[in-house]
């Protein structure tokens, strides 16, 4: 499932192992970051900032949404066009 949550944001729902959802997480960023848009002054390069968590089921959404949001804040912080996982949430 994906959508949009608003600005700059959007989420990605994955039903796989957390391994796969990062090799995911990270195609997809590499993906967005060979894309080169065409400006007036210099290319634009697009970077992507992915906060990515897991969990074995049974979590509320908005828990998982909050740790990922903040994961993806990290990567921010750490320079953009990164990766970052939090700790997996088991039940």
């Amino acid at each position: 499932m994906f959508g949009r949550l608003g600005g700059e944001e959007f989420a990605l729902l994955v039903n796989e192992p957390i391994q796969s959802a990062r090799t995911l997480a990270n195609r997809l960023r590499d993906d967005v970051s060979n894309i080169t848009l065409k400006s007036l002054s210099e290319p634009l390069q697009l970077t992507t900032s992915i906060g990515l968590i897991g969990t074995d089921g049974g979590t509320d959404i908005n828990e998982l949404m909050h740790r990922a949001d903040l994961a993806m804040y990290q990567a921010k912080d750490q320079g953009r066009n990164r990766v970052i996982e939090t700790s997996s949430i088991n039940r």
